[in-house]
């Protein structure tokens, strides 16, 4: 009588082998694709994070030129480190429990605010066309891919007609 021949249940040094090369070639590039991935994916929360902080900025920048405070309105952009930057009333102090959150990760951002220009955006020299300022927010952030900061600005023309 013939004996049946036994199951088959582990796998041979060959296969084993086989595995192993297969999984070394495939794992490196994967892990390489994932860790790109992932980068671009912390670039695009920073961006929308900058995004968010520069908004921020700009509605209290807006808030203020249209304020009829002491220290605000119009005329204080004609100033720009006594608005930004007096203790307990200056923009940046004001609005530090906004921006903190940002800033604290790495972001930092910067106001700015032209001479008077026209509706056009630029000098004409007449006085009663020149009545307006563009403000500019410039937040600056980590990047995530590259070794360089990235930044992104958001401008607005402002007067107080």
């Amino acid at each position: 009588m013939k004996r049946a021949a036994p199951s088959r249940r582990a796998f041979t040094l060959m296969e084993a082998l086989v595995v192993i090369i297969v999984l070394a070639i495939a794992v490196p590039p994967t892990v390489s694709f994932l860790n790109q991935s992932s980068a671009m994916r912390a670039d695009a929360i920073n961006t929308q994070r900058a995004t968010t902080l520069a908004q921020g900025v700009m509605e209290s920048v807006l808030a203020d030129v249209n304020s009829t405070s002491t220290g605000l309105g119009y005329s204080a952009l004609a100033n720009m480190p006594s608005y930004l930057d007096t203790p307990t009333t200056g923009l940046r102090a004001r609005i530090t429990g906004m921006s903190g959150v940002y800033t604290g990760t790495g972001m930092s951002y910067s106001v700015s605010a032209s001479g008077q220009v026209s509706s056009s955006g630029s000098a004409t020299g007449n006085a009663s066309q020149d009545v307006f300022r563009i403000v500019t927010v410039t937040v600056t952030y980590p990047s995530a891919q590259q070794s360089t900061n990235l930044s992104i600005s958001l401008s607005a023309l402002v007067t107080d007609l």
